[in-house]
C-alpha cells in the first residue's frame, strides 16, 4: 500500500495542495481527475520524488520518500518529451529494464503493443501516437510496484486505447498500485476501482458510478466560460 499523509505544496505564493492525505491499494486503479492547472501533474511529480517535499510524507509499505530505494519502487514519465530523440525504441526498453532490474522480456512487451516493426527506429522518426505507445511500454518494462500515469490516452487512436485498457487490467491483476490522471472520464469510469477529484487543493474520493459525470459537471464545469458562437 502507498500512504500519503498531510502533503502540502505551494509554488511561489500559490497553494497547490493543502494537507492532502489518501491511500493507494495494491491491485487497484485509482483515477485522478481535475481541470488543467489544478495540481494533478504536480501531485504525481511529488509522489515520484521529482519535486521537493517540504511538508508531508508518503510511504510504500512503510518506506518513505527519503529512503534510497524508494525511487526504484515507482515509475513515472510525464509525457513523450521525456523520451530521447536519437535512441531507438529498443534502446529505451533496455535502459528501463537495466535501471529497474526488471525481468520482463523485451520481445513480450513489443509483441503486446504490436510494435516489433519499429523497435529499431529512433524516437524522432515516430508519430506522436507511436511515441505514446512507447511511453506506455516503458511502464510495463519497469515492473515497478507503483505506476503513476499522466494522461496516458494522449494521442492514442481507438485501437491503442483498447491496448492500453488491456495493459491496465493486466497491471492491476499483477497487484500494481496505479494512479491514473486523466480528463477522459469515460475511460476512467470503465477502468478505475476508485476515483479522486482534486478540488480546492484537497482530494475528494468519489463513487465510481453513474453519478460521476454529474458530479464532475457540478464541481468543475464553468458554464459562464462557454460562450455562444452565433
Amino acid at each position: 500500500m502507498m500512504n500519503v499523509k498531510r502533503l502540502s505544496f505551494s509554488y511561489k505564493s500559490q497553494s497547490i495542495l493543502d494537507e492532502v492525505s489518501f491511500s493507494l491499494k495494491k491491485g487497484e486503479i485509482t483515477g485522478l481527475v481535475a481541470p488543467n492547472g489544478t495540481g494533478k501533474t504536480t501531485l504525481l511529480k511529488l509522489l515520484a520524488n521529482l519535486l521537493p517535499t517540504k511538508q508531508g510524507e508518503f510511504l510504500i509499505d512503510g518506506e518513505n520518500q527519503r529512503e534510497m530505494s524508494y525511487k526504484k519502487r515507482i515509475f513515472f514519465l510525464e509525457n513523450v518529451e521525456g523520451l530521447m530523440r536519437e535512441l531507438s525504441v529498443l534502446d529505451h526498453l533496455k535502459m528501463i529494464q537495466s535501471f529497474w532490474q526488471s525481468e520482463v522480456e523485451l520481445s513480450w512487451v513489443l509483441e503486446k503493443f504490436s510494435l516489433e516493426d519499429i523497435q529499431n527506429k529512433p524516437i524522432r522518426k515516430l508519430s506522436l501516437g507511436q511515441k505514446q505507445s512507447v511511453l506506455l511500454m516503458l511502464y510495463v518494462m519497469s515492473d515497478a510496484e507503483v505506476l503513476l500515469f499522466d494522461e496516458p490516452t494522449n494521442a492514442l487512436d481507438p485501437t491503442n486505447v483498447l491496448v492500453m485498457n488491456e495493459m491496465m487490467d493486466y497491471l492491476r491483476e499483477k497487484g500494481k498500485i496505479i494512479l491514473y490522471s486523466s480528463h477522459n472520464l469515460e475511460n476512467l469510469k470503465l477502468l478505475a476501482d476508485r476515483i479522486f477529484f482534486l478540488k480546492n487543493q484537497k482530494i475528494i474520493e468519489m463513487e465510481n458510478d453513474a453519478s460521476i459525470f454529474n458530479s464532475y459537471q457540478t464541481l468543475f464545469v464553468q458554464e459562464e466560460k462557454v460562450k455562444k458562437w452565433t
